[in-house]
């Protein structure tokens, strides 16, 4: 609604796993490899070239019969769908670490804490 670019959006959430690694390392300690840095590198890369993709290759637009073009304007301000996408990883991020904390203290399974949450979303949406 925005006018996003999905692939924008992708790029962006492509962070989550450095948010966990992160996290981690501080919280459990739990020691960072680098082949897993480079991998999520990796995947940051090819998400953000996807997302450019419409750059690199524009494509080009046929202008109506008037040869006028009308730009929609768009309902939701761009700024706050980019806001959003920052905000996706960061909320997922804690949520790992709900699962972790639930799995180590009060040893549920991550399975039966992740229906549960979907469970109670599901309930109160």
């Amino acid at each position: 609604m925005a006018g996003l670019n999905i692939g924008i959006a992708q790029s962006i959430w492509a962070i989550n796993p450095f948010f966990i690694s992160i996290l981690e390392k501080v919280v459990y300690g739990t020691p960072f490899n680098f082949k897993q840095g480079y991998g999520m590198l990796a995947l940051m890369l090819c998400a953000i070239c996807v997302s450019l993709s419409e750059v690199i290759n524009p494509k080009e637009e046929t202008a109506p019969v008037g040869g006028i073009v009308v730009e929609e304007p768009h309902e939701v301000p761009i700024w706050l769908a980019v806001l959003g996408s920052f905000g996706m990883p960061i909320i997922c991020t804690l949520f790992v670490i709900v699962i972790k904390q639930a799995n180590d203290t009060l040893k549920i399974a991550p399975y039966d804490f992740t229906m549960s949450y979907w469970l109670v979303q599901a309930i109160v949406f």
